[in-house]
Parts: C-alpha cells; structure tokens; sequence
C-alpha cells in the first residue's frame, strides 16, 4: 500500500531533472505526493522545484477531508519543463484545505484556499481571491405537505486579497417546489427566494459597505422521457427521446454596488442551457423571462446499462 517511484529526466540544454512521485493508501488515508527538482538549471543558472501532495481522508460518520497543494519556484516553470501545452498555459495554482460531511437530506462543505499565480501577465487587480473560510450548506426535504419539497442552500464565506475590495459575503436561497411525476413524466412548479448580503473593506468613497439583494425566482420544469427498444448488431439497445422546457422569471434589480468576488459568464453549454441563472457564482443574478427548450436522445446498451451516444439540441428564448 506505499510505493515511489524515481525518474531522473534528461534535458540537453538545462541538466538532469529528478521527478519523485511517492502513493500511500491505507484504510483511512490514501494520497499522492510529487517532487521534482532540478538542480542549477543551465539556462538560468537557477535550481527549480515543483510540489504537488493531493491526498483524502474518509473519517467515520461521514465526514471527508482533502488536502490539494501546488507549488513551483517560478512563473516559467511550466512553459519550460511542462513538456505539453495543457501545462505550460496554466495560470493558477490551487492550495485547499476542505472538509465535507454528507447525510439523506443534508450535506456541509468548508475549505479555506488559496492560489499561486503563474502568470505574469496577470495583474494584481485580476488576481483570484482568497477563501479564509467559506462554510457551504446544502438541504433537500422532499415528500413534504401535499408532496413539496424543500431545498436550501446557504453559503458564507471571507473573500480577502492584497488590493481591491474584500470582505464577508453571505447567501441563503431557499426554494418550495412541487414536483409532480408519472411515468415518463415530470412537471416542477417552483418558487424561491434568493438573499445575499456584504461586509466590505476598502470600498470607494460613496459606496455601501453592508449593500445587500433579495430577487424571487420563479420557475416551471417540465419534460418527458420516451423509450423504445431497437435490435442492433444483435444485441438490445433502448433509445430515448427526452423534450424538457424550462420557463424562468426574474424582476431587475440594480446590483452595480455588489463586489463581483468570484462569478463569471460561462460560454452556453448544455448546462447552462437549463440553469435559472445564466451567471455562474452568486455577485450578480440575471433578471430575465425567458424559456429554454431542449430534446435529448441516448442510446444505451440494455445489457450493461452503458450511454453508447446521446446528443442534445436546444435553445434560450428570451421574451424580455
């Protein structure tokens, strides 16, 4: 359950690098951890060094803990010793320390995370924030009063860096829906309620330290799951016909005084194609009255149960 393993790397015009990667797994614990250095590089004249430790502990009564650490000496570290492209355009590098805890209806997350940014063309103004902590909490009550469901989602979390805004961002979205199934079919009416609040430091002259949001969110989710069994090179396969609609409404609100911390715009994929906010991240939230419709269909192997293909086509609708 231990092994490591020692290369030593030859690179003609920089010297001999040595990569160590060490695996241990035991009952609770199991990890990797990497090593490489280079010595008095020829090109620099400087000696080089990577650390990467990845390792998970499962604890009893449902609780995780994971540890992710990355580290280099310098910023063209990659670019040169990477020795592919995926490599040398990395720009951050991650360090966590999380801890999570699941049950039927809840589940908890907390980490605090740090980055080393690689990239010099990054300013410090474009650089990520720290997390020093932030504390998740998630909930899912179904089958409650007439079939309802509750779910709650809560977040708070300390967002620190060496310029620009920082500071204490706190979120609650609680959301009552009630889904209605029959075979083959799904329909979800829901209505939620999403809060969000600031502690600020080093805000402009002008701005709110404590701004704070609430938007309703209503929304109806509704599909179909159609099926049939096909012959095919001998053996059974079930193909699938999957419509679903999705309508969202959000009321405007102005939000320009909210810190954007950590959210973005994702390129349109197949999730966000039936997301109800098409920002990523809880510093903005789209007013919006839109549809979003889709089909999918799959192939599956009925023996194995295996996905052999699918393919979706859909697209947003936006009424105002």
């Amino acid at each position: 359950n231990y092994d490591a393993t020692f290369t030593p790397r030859i690179l003609t015009d920089r010297g001999v690098q040595f990569q160590n990667r060490f695996r241990y797994l035991t009952k609770v614990h199991s990890g990797v951890v990497d090593a490489d250095y280079l010595n008095d590089d020829s090109l620099t004249g400087e000696s080089r060094s990577y650390v990467g430790v990845d390792h998970t502990s499962l604890f009893r009564n449902r609780w995780r803990g994971q540890v992710e650490f990355r580290e280099v000496s310098d910023n063209q570290y990659f670019e040169d010793l990477g020795g592919s492209l995926s490599t040398s355009t990395i720009t951050h590098l991650n360090r966590s320390l999380r801890f999570d805890y699941y049950t039927n209806h809840l589940s908890l997350f907390g980490q605090v995370q740090d980055y080393q940014t690689i990239d010099d063309a990054i300013v410090a103004e474009d650089e990520p924030y720290r997390r020093i902590p932030q504390l998740l909490a998630q909930g899912r009550w179904p089958g409650l009063w007439l079939g309802s469901t509750i779910n709650l989602g809560s977040e708070i979390v300390k967002f620190d860096r060496d310029v620009g805004v920082t500071g204490w961002r706190f979120n609650v979205a609680p959301e009552l829906s009630l889904p209605l199934q029959r075979p083959g079919l799904f329909f979800t009416p829901a209505i939620a309620v999403d809060y969000t609040s600031y502690d600020l430091d080093g805000t402009e002259p002008g701005q709110r330290n404590n701004p704070e949001r609430v938007l309703p969110i209503a929304s109806v989710d509704t599909g179909m799951v159609l099926e049939r069994l096909t012959n095919g090179s001998g053996r059974k396969r079930l193909q699938t016909i999957e419509p679903r609609l999705l309508y969202v409404h959000v009321p405007f609100e102005d939000q320009s005084d909210l810190p954007v911390f950590d959210t973005i715009t994702p390129d349109l994929n197949l999730v966000q194609l039936f997301r109800k906010n098409r920002f990523l991240g809880v510093d903005r939230i789209a007013d919006t009255d839109q549809l979003s419709v889709g089909i999918t269909s799959r192939v599956l192997d009925v023996a194995t149960g295996k996905e052999l293909m699918s393919g979706t086509i859909g697209q947003i609708r936006y009424f105002n």
